[in-house]
């Protein structure tokens, strides 16, 4: 057996596992990622990639190859007894730049993925297992199994268990994997159908046999059919094949004729969730941590932000730029997210698969009154893109202004910017894996002494990991702003979600692009009383 030293080492290599490999790529993290299969799996649960997934993609440097390859996808459609009930377009998002969903089988993702992590130079090992594990306060020590029979024991700062629902890490770990199974099991195939509807368009539809999903993919008539799976009359489960998919396409009540299925998978559905997502060194993300029904297609999201969340905290800790204490907050945050996402897609199947009686009727009746709401559809629309998702509540966050909150994603705007002349987006300037103060200047500008101090103590406490942004509503740069210290003129005010009516305000977004810190009318104390918690900058 050798005994090797690495800092990171991924159990899994699915999206959550390379994108966490990804991210922490970025920062100069040296890592192995595993996987006990020795080929990658076609075996496609997901399809559906949401708004804020594209977000992190574009982050990660992966989009444009996602964009030419996957399927643009604008509405969903819910549908019971044969009609639709209610609708949610994703066209309607604001403050991203990409409202609406995509399409792709998951193998496609892991597929692009994988490319990013070999032109980096990190290979994922395949054909390698984890089979044993023990960590004490300074290191895990790992055990792995090779194709070959082959052992070597490693021993690495921490180790991410990204190997799915079966996580061989969270049963070595001994964390609980609460909930329940659901009595439906569930087929998947992908499938060239003869399909009516427009192929911008994902439907769910339920009858009195059950739910049939059908979501439009790359490539002509091709689609991802989902339903549970039929049972006779005896009450016995239905090998799935061409002909079952056919009659149970029906429930949809769209004429529809499926031309094609090869291959089926069926699954058994559960909602659990770890009872801890981190013991010491130890972190769970992804499918490892959580599970739940495929209503919305919210899965393989939540994992890849699960990365997206943990993967800057251990690199700012690994390089010794945040304290140790910053890893506990992974899971305060995400906790209370994949609660939210559970409950959700819970209520959303439960009421799904009421199939007659008074229940049924009356969530018609609810399904079309929320339908023909101004303000539900687009709430429910926010929340399944995943945009909505915050972390207001977290340890690690403080402040508000008046249209924003501490723990929020930092909205996306479009403005004209008078310096360069030209078109921006606000994602331009927070782009990166550091840490961006964005300081919203106000024409009084009565407070110049506590801005200079604020924008050189900032530069100079926290070099490398604090990069500094300032908007202004005038047309000429400041006189008084540092050579330095970069300017943007937002005249137009199109930035609206952060500009406060004349108020200087400071807004700290995090590496995940999520706001940290807000104060209006801010000082250098406030800010580095803030920092001090979470950086070791201000001790250099």
């Amino acid at each position: 057996m050798n005994v090797q030293q690495h800092p990171v080492l991924i159990v899994g290599a699915g999206p959550s596992g390379m994108t966490l490999a990804l991210q922490l790529a970025r920062y100069n993290v040296p890592l192995r990622i595993i996987d006990k299969h020795a080929e990658p799996l076609q075996l496609s649960k997901a399809a559906a990639i949401h708004a804020r997934t594209l977000e992190i993609f574009a982050d990660l440097g992966v989009i444009d190859t996602f964009l030419a390859e996957g399927q643009q996808v604008d509405i969903l459609a819910l549908r019971t007894r044969y009609k639709d009930r209610l609708r949610l377009d994703f066209s309607r998002l604001k403050h991203t730049p990409y409202p609406f969903m995509l399409d792709l089988p998951q193998y496609r993702t892991e597929y692009i993925l994988m490319k990013k992590l070999e032109e980096i130079n990190i290979p994922v090992e395949r054909g390698v297992q984890l089979v044993g594990m023990q960590q004490n306060a300074d290191a895990v020590e790992a055990r792995l199994r090779h194709a070959d029979g082959r052992e070597e024991q490693v021993s690495v700062s921490w180790l991410i268990g990204a190997d799915g629902a079966k996580s061989t890490v969270r049963t070595l770990a001994g964390i609980d994997f609460v909930g329940e199974a659901y009595a439906d099991d569930w087929v998947l195939c992908d499938a060239k159908i003869s399909w009516p509807l427009p192929r911008n368009e994902m439907t769910f539809s339920g009858d009195r046999e059950g739910i049939f999903g059908v979501f439009p993919l790359p490539g002509e008539n091709t689609y991802r059919m989902a339903y549970t799976q039929t049972r006779d009359r005896a009450g016995r489960l239905v090998e799935p094949d061409r002909e079952d998919a056919q009659h149970s396409l029906e429930r949809t009540g769209i004429d529809g004729k499926v031309l094609a299925a090869e291959q089926f998978w069926t699954f058994n559905l559960a909602h659990r969730q770890v009872t801890d997502s981190r013991q010491g060194r130890i972190f769970l993300i992804g499918d490892a941590a959580h599970i739940h029904t495929p209503f919305g297609g919210q899965g393989m999201n939540l994992g890849i932000a699960d990365a997206y969340n943990l993967g800057w905290k251990l690199a700012y800790v690994f390089h010794g730029d945040a304290h140790d204490g910053l890893l506990d907050s992974y899971q305060r945050e995400r906790a209370s997210v994949i609660k939210g996402v559970i409950r959700t897609t819970h209520l959303g199947v439960t009421a799904m698969l009421m199939k007659e009686g008074r229940q049924a009727a009356a969530r018609d009746l609810l399904m079309q009154a929320v339908g023909s709401s101004y303000i539900l559809p687009k709430f429910l629309t926010f929340s399944f893109s995943q945009l909505a998702h915050h972390y207001r509540h977290s340890p690690i966050v403080k402040g508000h202004a008046l249209r924003l909150q501490a723990g929020d994603r930092a909205p996306d705007q479009r403005f004209f910017d008078g310096i360069t002349q030209s078109y921006q987006h606000l994602f331009e300037l927070i782009k990166g894996t550091q840490h961006t103060l964005l300081l919203f200047i106000g024409e009084k500008q009565n407070q110049r002494a506590a801005l200079l101090q604020l924008l050189t103590e900032s530069a100079r406490r926290y070099p490398g990991i604090l990069d500094i942004r300032v908007i202004g509503t005038s047309y000429q740069r400041p006189d008084w702003l540092p050579e330095d210290v970069q300017y943007w003129s937002d005249r137009g005010r199109d930035l609206s979600l952060y500009h406060q009516f004349g108020i200087t305000t400071a807004y700290l977004v995090r590496p995940d692009k999520y706001l940290g810190f807000i104060q209006p009318n801010p000082g250098w104390s406030e800010l580095d009383h803030y920092l001090q918690q979470i950086l070791t900058g201000s001790t250099r």
